[in-house]
């Protein structure tokens, strides 16, 4: 009787470690478990905030391409010039001219010349920058003289003045609005024979022009 005592303690004593050796295996698994989850959490916050840097970044750049390429091209002008915008000139005649068909009309007295576009040596002007241009030109004939001037641009007839009175002084004038590339020209010439007024204190013949807005300009790739 007493050895089955003893042999049922030692068997519920074994059974006893048997379970509190399980438990305890059981109980590191947990832990085990819990500390890769923990890592695993921490991993994954770290994968999405280097994500959303990431995607900041791609934002930022996208607004730098945006920028790049929406930004207006500036176009080019003359080196030396103050500003792209500022071009405008102005010029008059201060003496008589009896001048024949096709000749070119040299105004001789510079008000302003910005940009130096107008050619005082030939009365042609050149374009130093692409853009929208707008161009004046008035005449005073002698009396009873005809008077017959025409603008060209790049010897393309673009627009004339004409005036005759008898025993009296014929004055006319006009405008136009041009878009003009780099290097262009434009001038004044005769359409006829032409008699021009003109005396150092009294400039009636004038002849200017003046940038009004820029254009960009696109040359075709040859190659």
């Amino acid at each position: 009787m007493v050895r089955n005592v003893s042999k049922n303690r030692f068997l519920r004593a074994q059974l006893y470690a048997v379970q509190s050796g399980t438990l305890f295996v059981v109980e590191q698994e947990v832990g085990l478990q819990n500390a890769f989850a923990c890592c695993v959490r921490g991993f994954c916050r770290n994968i999405f905030a280097a994500v959303r840097i990431q995607l900041g970044n791609f934002d930022l750049l996208k607004c730098r391409i945006s920028e790049i390429f929406e930004k207006p091209r500036q176009p080019d002008f003359t080196p030396g010039q103050s500003k792209a915008s500022e071009i405008a000139f102005s010029v008059g005649l201060s003496h008589d001219e009896h001048l024949d068909k096709n000749a070119k009309v040299v105004y001789d007295t510079v008000f302003t010349n910005i940009g130096g576009g107008y050619d005082s040596a030939t009365g042609i002007f050149t374009c130093p920058q692409a853009g929208i241009y707008e161009f004046q030109f008035h005449a005073l004939s002698h009396s009873s003289s005809n008077m017959w001037l025409e603008l060209h641009h790049n010897f393309q007839y673009v627009a004339s003045i004409w005036g005759h009175v008898d025993n009296d002084y014929a004055a006319a004038g006009n405008s136009v609005i041009l878009r003009l590339a780099k290097s262009d020209q434009v001038f004044i010439t005769t359409g006829d024979k032409t008699d021009l007024y003109g005396q150092p204190d009294e400039v009636y013949g004038t002849f200017s022009g003046y940038l009004i807005s820029s254009i960009y300009e696109e040359f075709p790739v040859v190659g």
